[in-house]
């Protein structure tokens, strides 16, 4: 019976597909992983320590992402085969899973910086890979855990497949929109440079004005560049607006591609955070391949960077069901406002954090309100708390509300008849 309704089950394009684009981002990853630890080995053999144990963790990173590929994979294979789905970590309770990560994580990050700070090349080269990956691993798996507790779950291939496109698919197609963003920018500064004559010859003098200067001149130069409330405004904006208002909507690229098929905002909510996750471990994996000397910035840094890509994208997820459903296309602006003022806040704070470090070291004088990291950590501190309030309370919004069971009572043979009347004797049964 199970052949027969095996040969009459239509061929499933979609699953065949998906199944197909996740084998070629897997052998991508295992490819690209197979690369970057060759090239360690060679660079060991050439004494370039530094470059060995960035690539050895570029290589653990590939790794990682590739086994989380093949879960996705999987998944699709199974189903296009009618074999059903399989679902992996079910039975994890978050309450005994979330304070497990919650203490495991500390202690990662400390043996870390610790190891990143010693002269012992092997056991970096050992040890600093897998911590690395853990270090990044946790915190998401963590935040996504307590964003989707309880929440009614979806197929697990779905879950997959959500979370693999957030890891490529979605950096594809932002990658791209933001390189056409930036072409955009580039033809409309020229449009303005052709309407003003005076400007562009004064940009094109430019080049050769420059070589002309002496090392005075230019620092000189810089210092009027960088001291200019104008430039830190610019820069800043870019980060803080442009690259949000490009990368908000895209993240959740799984999302655009169900569309209808995502049956409640609930839903939709669930999916983002998954896709949003998928997107945090494609960025924050290649993000942390710097080596031992900037180690526990980075690892510890990309923590708060996931729970934002995570809950930014479960907001999103949640809105865009919300408005195609609902038609609540208010609720959709009002997250799409959200969103970017979270992410471009986050990114001011953490330039603004990064330049404070290197205030009294940068070549010229910034402007001194870069001089005290302080509050730019008090931002991103209470940045990170309104976030989790933010996860725990759509969490706790969206789970299904529990309907009390219902009593049964045997129904009266004949009211009138006295069938069901106990004569007076309270002991005696119905």
């Amino acid at each position: 019976m199970n052949s027969q309704s095996g040969q009459n089950r239509p061929f499933q394009w979609k699953l065949f597909f998906m199944g197909s684009f996740h084998a070629i981002n897997l052998a991508g990853a295992v490819l690209s992983a197979l690369m970057a630890a060759f090239v360690a080995v060679i660079s060991y053999f050439e004494k370039d320590t530094e470059y060995v144990l960035v690539m050895l963790i570029a290589a653990a990173g590939l790794t990682c992402g590739a086994v989380l590929l093949a879960f996705a994979f999987y998944q699709n294979i199974r189903a296009f085969s009618g074999l059903g789905e399989q679902r992996f970590f079910s039975r994890l309770d978050i309450r005994i899973g979330l304070p497990l990560l919650s203490l495991t994580w500390p202690v990662l990050i400390f043996a870390g910086s610790a190891l990143s700070q010693q002269d012992s090349l092997p056991l970096q080269l050992i040890f600093l890979p897998g911590l690395t990956v853990l270090g990044i691993m946790i915190p998401i798996v963590g935040v996504t855990w307590l964003a989707i507790h309880n929440l009614p779950k979806d197929s697990a291939r779905r879950v997959w497949d959500m979370l693999a496109l957030g890891m490529t698919l979605g950096p594809m197609v932002i990658v791209v929109f933001e390189i056409f963003s930036l072409l955009l920018l580039f033809v409309v500064v020229a449009l303005v440079m052709s309407a003003n004559p005076q400007w562009m010859a004064a940009l094109q003098s430019m080049p050769d004005s420059v070589q002309n200067l002496s090392t005075s001149e230019a620092q000189a130069l810089l210092q009027d560049i960088f001291s200019s409330p104008w430039t830190v405004l610019v820069g800043i904006s870019w980060l803080s607006f442009l690259v949000p208002v490009v990368e908000e909507p895209l993240k959740v690229i799984g999302i655009w591609l169900l569309g209808g098929r995502i049956r409640t905002p609930g839903e939709g909510f669930l999916l983002g955070v998954l896709s949003g996750a998928g997107f945090a471990v494609f960025e924050s994996l290649g993000a942390s391949a710097s080596g031992a000397s900037q180690w526990l910035g980075t690892v510890g840094g990309r923590a708060g960077t996931s729970l934002l890509h995570t809950l930014n994208s479960g907001i999103m997820g949640w809105a865009l069901v919300s408005a195609w459903q609902q038609r609540k296309y208010t609720r959709l602006g009002l997250a799409f406002l959200l969103t970017i003022f979270i992410h471009g806040l986050w990114n001011a704070a953490v330039v603004g954090y990064g330049l404070s470090l290197a205030f009294y070291e940068f070549p010229v004088r910034l402007p001194n309100y870069f001089s005290d990291p302080q509050p730019y950590l008090m931002i991103l501190a209470a940045l990170i708390g309104f976030m989790l309030m933010l996860a725990m309370g759509f969490n706790r919004a969206l789970q299904p509300i529990p309907t009390a069971p219902v009593e049964y009572n045997q129904p009266l043979l004949n009211p009138d008849s006295g069938e069901n009347q106990t004569d007076g004797n309270p002991d005696q049964p119905d």
